[in-house]
């Protein structure tokens, strides 16, 4: 079994990771980001109650999920598959697993269409990263991101009946984050999905007030 520490402590891919660089009008897409991603992969897959193995091969997946971005960010997903492929192929690791792995990373833009865990775990663990600590030095001067800067946390939390997505902002500063959601309405559209995937209603939940999104901007 390759474990998730091995692939971490490796050099070739600290270098890769290392190497990344963010637009600095744009969200960090570097090792912050990274490893933010594997943090809300571990910790979603855990709510799910999944087995030891499926947490490891899903933080594999989201440490993996943007070496893409070393070539450039247009299809950055594909690169990061086939970088991560190169790696993985030299490694011991079952290879029923390694394609679950790799699936998740070239998909890890959309669960669309998606009825593989591990992908939907990826996608929702990459869009729930939007708060201000992500925001690049200039991406406060982006008509998109400015209103990132209102968005202190954002955490998933999964219930019996649930998939919570829970942000602490800023006061009065509601309609700002809407602005931002109506420019990028991507991650509120994937939570959604994710939810209707675990077969949960979606609820979004903005310093302890829950929010309802117009559902025709955000239709899935």
């Amino acid at each position: 079994m390759l474990k998730y520490e091995d692939v971490l402590n490796d050099k070739e891919i600290i270098s890769l990771i290392e190497s990344i660089k963010s637009d600095e009008y744009k969200l960090n897409h570097s090792k912050r980001h990274i490893f933010k991603v594997v943090e809300n992969a571990e910790n979603i897959a855990k709510q799910l109650n999944c087995d030891d193995k499926f947490i490891n091969n899903v933080k594999i997946a989201a440490l993996l999920h943007d070496v893409g971005m070393t070539v450039q960010r247009k299809n950055h997903a594909e690169y990061s598959y086939e970088i991560a492929k190169e790696y993985l192929d030299k490694k011991d690791i079952n290879a029923e697993e390694k394609q679950e792995i790799l699936n998740a990373i070239r998909k890890h833009s959309t669960a669309k269409d998606s009825n593989d865990l591990m992908q939907q775990i990826i996608v929702a663990s990459d869009k729930i990263d939007i708060d201000k600590s992500r925001m690049m030095p200039k991406a406060y001067f982006s008509d998109i991101n400015k209103n990132l800067v209102y968005i202190n946390d954002v955490r998933l939390e999964i219930t019996d009946s649930s998939v919570n997505y829970i942000f602490n902002i800023e006061d009065g500063h509601f309609k700002d984050i809407c602005l931002f959601f109506e420019d990028w309405p991507k991650p509120v559209k994937e939570i959604k999905r994710f939810a209707k995937f675990l077969n949960k209603t979606p609820h979004f939940i903005f310093n302890d007030k829950e929010e309802v999104f117009d559902e025709e901007i955000y239709k899935i």
